[in-house]
């Protein structure tokens, strides 16, 4: 199944060696591992490096395995799990994709610019207006905004062009908004999107489906959205 979400960043400098361990906070455990791979990628005007990833995270969950030598299960309250992804960079507009979920890609890149063998610097969510996206987009169907009314963190509204509703027309007008989710014309075609800060792209309708001659469906909508948007 083709992957339908993206995290982004921007990041001013992204330097990496062919092949690295990260450790954690730069003298740590390992964490993970990151490889350069000498290629780059071209989606439209956008020339992008290429790089693997894994990052490994302890998870708190009660697990029962089976041991072959005592023929009985192992009871564990934790376990490590290793995610596998992949990361782009665009050196021309300073901005990185990661197939990876946003939490995984915050603490990687955390992790990874406290590292010495590798240059990361100035890490910052994408810099955009919802005001902005909602105007660009054909409609508007969800609309999720930070809340201080009593015992109410967040809010979150839906419907057909749900910004015209007040309060969530006054959430993108305050820059509370977390989160919209709406109809964004790319090409020929309607695609249902979510935006979300500090930077994740997901895509509902289905997208193209990956090829020999298109090995990053996700990557080229992502960048391909993001320029309809006039975010990159």
């Amino acid at each position: 199944m083709t992957t339908r979400s993206m995290s982004i960043r921007k990041i001013d400098n992204f330097i990496i060696p062919e092949q690295m361990q990260v450790l954690a906070n730069g003298t740590g455990m390992s964490i993970g591992t990151i490889s350069n791979i000498i290629t780059t990628l071209t989606v439209e005007r956008h020339v992008l490096e290429m790089y693997r990833a894994t990052y490994e995270e302890i998870v708190n969950e009660t697990i029962s395995v089976f041991d072959a030598v005592d023929n009985d299960y192992d009871v564990y309250n934790e376990y490590i799990k290793t995610r596998a992804f992949n990361l782009f960079y665009d050196k021309n507009t300073k901005t990185l994709y990661s197939t990876a979920p946003s939490t995984i890609t915050f603490k990687f890149l955390k992790h990874l610019s406290k590292n010495s063998k590798a240059t990361v610097s100035k890490i910052n969510g994408i810099e955009f207006s919802f005001t902005d996206v909602a105007e660009l987009l054909e409609s508007t169907k969800l609309i999720r905004f930070n809340s201080d009314d009593d015992h109410v963190n967040k809010k979150t509204f839906g419907g057909d062009n749900v910004v015209e509703n007040n309060e969530a027309g006054d959430a993108l007008l305050n820059d509370t908004t977390s989160q919209l989710i709406g109809v964004l014309r790319v090409g020929t075609k309607d695609y249902t999107i979510s935006l979300s800060k500090p930077g994740t792209l997901v895509a509902y309708t289905n997208i193209d489906k990956k090829t020999d001659d298109r090995p990053q469906p996700m990557l080229e909508f992502t960048i391909r959205a993001l320029d309809e948007l006039n975010i990159n």
